[in-house]
């Protein structure tokens, strides 16, 4: 008779392999675009079939930054990727599935950043610097990222994209939860505090690269500001859930009088 394992919490599956994480650290989340819609891809398994579609995707993403997404079709997508027309649509059922296949693997690099950075549970002592490495962390990787800019925009702008984009910030909120958790729950706040507390950094730091590309000239500028909100949204929050605790306190002293 077989037995049934349990693992411990702190680990999990990831194609048949045993992941774990550190003593102390956040276990790894799944990728939240792993069974979106817009993402049916078709991956050949020949070196050449491979080389191809990356070439398909490049042209793509060029021609998206250069003549912008609303002008481009497959048979340019095809001309500029130097092969024919029907052999990119053996790849690709239209434009959108090219498009769809470029953000999904943005934000399969972008969800890879953000677990690294959120690794650490907050504590007393090191939530500034937690924060501040998670905004610095993010900016970095939208200024690296910045040739996406056309394609991300178009494709949020879709029905399935809006989809994407809201499995995406959705476990982004969940995953902040469970970073800054631990020392905030020690603060007095309640879980309804704090998950707003976590969108609310969420939305920030999103208000400081959505409007457009980040620049190398502007970077120090964006992380400094968006550092700043942030820090002053957890800080607010703390002396709310402060003066609440403060307030209860005096209550039950002048009951007991």
């Amino acid at each position: 008779m077989c037995k049934s394992i349990e693992m411990p919490s702190k680990t999990r599956l990831a194609k048949g392999k045993i992941i774990s994480a550190p003593e102390g650290t956040l276990a790894p989340a799944p990728f939240p675009l792993a069974s979106w819609a817009g993402g049916q891809r078709r991956i050949p398994s020949q070196a050449r079939s491979l080389r191809t579609r990356s070439v398909i995707l490049e042209s793509a993403r060029e021609l998206a930054n250069s003549k912008g997404v609303g002008s481009v079709t497959m048979q340019m997508v095809a001309a500029k990727a130097k092969i024919a027309a029907g052999t990119a649509y053996q790849f690709f059922d239209d434009r959108d599935a090219i498009f769809f296949d470029l953000y999904e693997t943005w934000a399969g690099a972008w969800w890879s950043t953000v677990i690294l950075a959120t690794a650490h549970p907050w504590t007393a002592a090191s939530w500034h610097d937690e924060l501040d490495a998670v905004v610095e962390a993010g900016c970095k990787f939208h200024l690296k990222q910045k040739e996406m800019w056309e394609v991300i925009r178009y494709v949020e702008s879709t029905k399935i994209g809006r989809e994407g984009m809201k499995l995406l910030f959705d476990a982004n909120v969940e995953r902040c939860i469970q970073w800054v958790t631990p020392y905030l729950k020690s603060e007095g706040m309640t879980a309804a505090e704090i998950r707003f507390t976590s969108i609310s950094i969420l939305r920030t730091a999103r208000g400081h690269h959505m409007y457009g590309p980040l620049e190398s000239t502007s970077l120090r500028e964006v992380i400094r500001g968006s550092q700043e909100a942030q820090r002053a949204i957890v800080e607010m929050k703390l002396r709310s859930v402060g003066k609440k605790s403060g307030a209860s306190s005096a209550a039950s002293r002048a009951k007991s009088v």
